[in-house]
């Protein structure tokens, strides 16, 4: 299968990857809403369980909507700040050994101490407004597999909120459905899509 992409690369030695993985993804986010477009995916080259890497890639099975996306002020603006380095539009092949599915994952954040409290205060509440005392269950299988995921911040221009996207890398799947969702992730529930991880002279 054919795809198009085009990669950003962040400049400097001392830079916070996430943060503006972050950025790149709230302006995607923003364009496809503004676009109705949802046929551009993400895909992290330098992935690493230390760090999501310094580059990002855009990927599509649609050449035109990465040149409307390469457009948007950000991008170019960090271009000319020579924050960014931009590739042109170029084009691999999608098989099993190039490629990999990046989704967002947000069940990891109810196994921790935080999460979990939350969940036990809920679970009381009901409880309690059934007239019943809340009684735990044990759990038989013992503790749940927290697969691995970078957190990348996310700020809301709407509510002005900070939050954060777990992102989490699976192997390769036939399942392809060319669309994502708003941030350029698979999901775990709705499309399935993976996108290249090699891409050629890049």
């Amino acid at each position: 299968m054919k795809r198009f992409y085009f990669i950003i690369s962040f400049l400097g030695d001392d830079i916070n990857e996430s943060f503006l993985v972050g950025r790149c993804l709230k302006i995607l986010h923003g364009f496809y809403y503004r676009q109705e477009i949802k046929d551009i995916g993400v895909s992290f080259p330098e992935w690493s369980n230390g760090s999501i890497g310094k580059r990002i890639a855009f990927v599509s099975s649609n050449a035109s909507s990465l040149k409307f996306l390469a457009t948007q002020k950000y991008f170019i603006e960090m271009v000319q700040l020579d924050y960014f380095a931009m590739s042109e539009i170029g084009w691999c092949l999608l098989d099993s050994s190039n490629s990999a599915i990046f989704s967002r994952n947000q069940k990891g954040d109810s196994y921790t101490a935080s999460g979990q409290r939350r969940n036990l205060s809920r679970l009381i509440k009901r409880a309690e407004k059934r007239g019943e005392i809340y009684k735990p269950k044990t759990n038989a299988c013992g503790a749940s597999i927290i697969p691995f995921c970078h957190k990348i911040p996310i700020s809301s221009n709407e509510n002005k909120n900070d939050y954060t996207i777990n992102i989490e890398k699976k192997g390769f799947s036939e399942a392809n459905e060319n669309t994502f969702n708003s941030y350029g992730l698979s999901s775990n529930t709705k499309s399935i899509n993976p996108v290249p991880i090699i891409f050629d002279g890049a």
